[in-house]
């Protein structure tokens, strides 16, 4: 026999001396096409409220995170500060080079050397005497 059943508490034994051939297939069906509907988020308020109520739930989530780390908050407030203070003319290049020691994959000495010499530091003109 090729398998038997037994159940706990019944007196019955089950057993299946051939199983039924396998079925094989040579074609099968077409791949239905099924046609791209547009999806005009702006214009669907349903889709539209979808959108607000996830942009909304996100940047209530990173706003919660950023205050739970107050070292992130530090270091967006000394990229911010640099910004207005050395008014650079592309500020994503002056974005890559300011957060390239925070990134794992280029935090090493040479790129550091490199980010603390293009990035001046301002001096203050006020003397205390």
């Amino acid at each position: 026999h090729l398998f038997s059943r037994y159940q706990v508490g019944s007196p019955i034994t089950m057993k299946t001396k051939m199983l039924s051939p396998v079925k094989t297939f040579d074609e099968y069906l077409p791949k239905p096409e099924i046609p791209k509907k547009e999806l005009n988020w702006e214009e669907d308020l349903e889709l539209r409220s979808k959108f607000l109520d996830r942009r909304d739930e996100l940047v209530d989530e990173y706003k919660g995170y950023i205050y739970q780390h107050p070292d992130i908050r530090a270091i967006l407030s000394d990229f911010l500060q640099s910004v207005l203070t050395i008014k650079p003319t592309n500020v994503i290049d002056f974005a890559t080079e300011f957060f390239a020691p925070y990134n794992p994959r280029t935090a090493d000495r040479s790129v550091t050397r490199e980010a603390s010499a293009k990035i001046p530091i301002p001096t203050s003109n006020i003397h205390l005497e």
